[in-house]
């Protein structure tokens, strides 16, 4: 199929954003001090400033085909197999307002000028992906399926609008004010009271090519102040993320209501989008820039399962499913990175080895049961067949029904200082074991928090030894309860009312304990729960 363009397009010529950050000015990293002081003094830690020049309007467009066949070899064996071809063209701006920053000559280049292509970006013109299916009938009960595919993941990572928010045509300006935090400036180099100049014309010559960030200035002081630009990177040969996905599983009758089914469930990917986060750390790429943000088909992940079903269809008046899964999901950091949770930034992003762990979904294991039971009592039931109707009405039609989720907890990520905008995710060093809990496990210290230490560290982004994801956090366990009520109201009306109790047992489900070393007061201590308490409510339904 063909499906395109794709199309953003915000609305505006000129767009500015600014958000000031306020932590204490006095002391170094933040500890002392008042916040409030700062902000009536009007000295925030660190100012983030955009303005975006124009209007950016990004298109793009896919084509996609596929063949399958099915082979039946013989009464007991079926094949199917197939192949998938996927092409998405890169995103292109239609006037082609888009940069990009060049790592070897450490150059800004302009999209459409000078032999740079529209898109700064290479096509793929290979992504072809196999199918292959099988399923054989070992006896009248049982039988062998088994499957594979390699999938392609266009994932979009921002990449319909990314390039469009670069010097020139989009600056983003980080401005720190504390002494204590680079770059230094004594005195404290922005204040809210004074402002700063901004330019509101795009800083482009007319069939330029290429910026040298050295001689990107100050509008107002004609001083260069490209280190306080932020820059996006996309890797130009950036790959398309696939997964090789696969399965075996033997599905065994029990009895003509009774199934199971064992499998091996695996998955290996490659060329995942990985946002690296900052490539330039401190200055080590170029001295004439701030953050660069990079994106490169970095990403991997591993995944292996075994996964057991046991399923009963309705008879007796009772059927029930139960599902379990042992696994371990292995990458070397979620892409893109930082969703919110773990301060999951690399510590070194030229040694990403440094990252594989267990991936922030990983549950070891999983079991969620479910089961209907019909009482019986009524009409076609084992007890008050003979019934009269009020009786039935009353009595008759009633259903119970349960959901059972338990799972093992999630990994949780130890950082010195996830407050750091250069080098959020460094981690302490470990010098014991952090599961190993003096006095025994609790809310209040959660995990052996003496395992980690900062002795040593002189340097804010200097590497720590401990692993990501070292630690995990509780289980989850969960009962819902409900209770169903069957008004038959003739032969074609029905009226359904149900009862039903969410975390029926009204067990509280506690979060994940702190991960961040620089808030010591959390630090290893479980301060929140997830979900819900016990929730009870009452529904009717009319069936016709």
């Amino acid at each position: 199929y063909y499906s395109g363009p794709y199309q953003y397009a915000p609305s505006g010529p000129l767009t500015a954003a600014q958000d000031y950050s306020f932590y204490d000015t006095t002391y170094a990293y933040y500890n002392g001090g008042s916040d409030i002081a700062d902000l009536l003094l009007g000295l925030p830690q660190y100012t983030n400033v955009g303005l975006q020049f124009g209007s950016p309007h990004t298109q793009s467009w896919e084509l996609h085909f596929y063949g399958e066949d099915t082979y039946k070899a013989n009464s007991r064996l079926t094949l199917i197999y197939g192949l998938r071809y996927e092409y998405q063209n890169p995103y292109t701006e239609v006037g082609n307002n888009l940069s990009d920053f060049d790592p070897k000559t450490n150059l800004i280049l302009i999209a459409g000028r000078g032999g740079n292509s529209d898109a700064l970006l290479n096509a793929r013109k290979t992504n072809f992906s196999p199918r292959l299916g099988m399923a054989l009938k070992m006896s009248a009960h049982t039988v062998l399926r088994a499957g594979y595919g390699l999938f392609y993941t266009p994932e979009n990572d921002a990449r319909e609008d990314v390039l469009t928010k670069n010097y020139p045509f989009a600056t983003q300006q980080l401005l720190y004010t504390s002494p204590y935090v680079y770059p230094f400036s004594t005195p404290p180099g922005y204040q809210i009271d004074t402002g700063f100049n901004r330019t509101t014309t795009l800083p482009l010559a007319a069939g330029q090519s290429t910026i040298n960030p050295a001689d990107i200035v100050d509008p107002g002081t004609g001083q260069p102040d490209g280190n306080q630009q932020t820059l996006y990177y996309v890797d130009p040969n950036l790959k398309t993320g696939y997964a090789n996905m696969y399965n075996l599983t033997l599905q065994q009758e029990i009895s003509p209501s009774l199934s199971l089914e064992i499998g091996y469930v695996g998955a290996v990917s490659r060329d995942l989008p990985y946002a690296i986060g900052n490539i330039n750390p401190g200055g080590i790429q170029t001295m004439n820039l701030g953050k660069i943000e990079a994106q490169k088909s970095l990403g991997w992940g591993t995944y292996s399962s075994l996964q057991a079903k046991l399923k009963k269809r309705a008879t007796r008046n009772l059927n029930f499913l139960a599902s379990y899964t042992w696994g371990h999901n292995i990458d070397n950091g979620p892409a893109p990175f930082d969703l919110g949770i773990n301060h999951n930034q690399p510590q070194d992003p030229f040694n990403l080895a440094l990252e594989k762990a267990s991936s922030d979904s990983d549950v070891r294991q999983n079991l969620v049961v479910s089961s209907t039971y019909s009482l019986p009592f009524g009409h076609h039931q084992s007890f008050g067949g003979g019934w009269n109707e009020t009786t039935d009405l009353i009595l008759g039609g009633w259903q119970l029904s349960g959901i059972l989720t338990a799972r093992t907890g999630l990994p949780i990520n130890i950082v010195r200082n996830g407050n750091v905008t250069l080098c959020p995710g460094v981690r302490p060093n470990l010098v014991g074991n952090p599961n190993e809990v003096p006095g025994g496990q609790s809310l209040m210290e959660y995990f052996n928090t003496a395992a980690f230490s900062s002795s040593g560290l002189t340097g804010t982004c200097m590497v720590g030894n401990a692993g990501r994801n070292l630690v995990r956090g509780p289980g989850y366990v969960n009962g819902d309860f409900s209770v169903f009520k069957n008004f038959a109201l003739g032969e074609r009306y029905n009226l359904q009312t149900r009862f039903e109790f969410f975390n029926v047992t009204n067990t509280p489900h506690f979060g994940s304990p702190g991960g961040d070393q620089s808030v010591a007061k959390n630090f290893g201590e479980i301060t929140g729960t997830i979900g819900n308490p016990r929730i009870v409510q009452f529904a009717a339904k009319f069936i016709f």
